[in-house]
């Protein structure tokens, strides 16, 4: 309600699950990310809104903290079909970057075997979000462990990296 409506006030954070568990709960922790607290009781449909609120924030923080090179194109897409949860964020992240390592893997294959034709066929068919996504990849394993591949300077292309 406002700034002082804190002042005065315990706020008990309880597990059903944990206290079933274990009878000793002195070392439970709890994550808080936010605490509302009021001085009337609110309604359903006043709590249904603040939930609906807090879960649109929880997204635009998660987009906020994702990769420059992720998040813009991410805000793009929240911005014409908004976002629901926090697993469709983390499929279209997942969609975005499978994209960005197929084209990287093209544009390097192309680069490998001197193709110019091929490595302008990937690069025109980009769009700007993929290129800049294109700027930060850097070669990884096959295995989709997600380790760096070592890049052996003496071969051309040169390095680990598109740029």
């Amino acid at each position: 309600d406002s700034q002082f409506a804190l002042k005065g006030r315990l706020a008990l954070f309880f597990s059903k699950q944990k206290v079933a568990d274990d009878d000793d709960c002195a070392d439970s922790a709890f994550y808080v990310r936010a605490a509302a607290v009021h001085n009337r009781v609110l309604s359903a449909d006043a709590i249904k809104g603040e939930v609906d609120v807090h879960r649109r924030m929880l997204i635009e923080d998660a987009i906020a903290a994702a990769p420059r090179h992720f998040g813009l194109a991410l805000a793009e897409a929240h911005a014409e079909a908004p976002i629901t949860n926090l697993e469709e964020l983390r499929l279209k992240l997942l969609d975005m970057r499978t994209t960005a390592d197929r084209a990287a893997s093209e544009l390097w294959s192309a680069l490998a075997c001197r193709d110019e034709r091929a490595a302008a066929d990937v690069l025109d068919g980009a769009s700007p979000h993929l290129l800049a996504q294109l700027l930060h990849w850097r070669r990884r394993s096959a295995e989709g462990r997600g380790l760096l591949v070592a890049a052996d300077e003496q071969v051309a292309p040169l390095g680990e990296t598109l740029l």
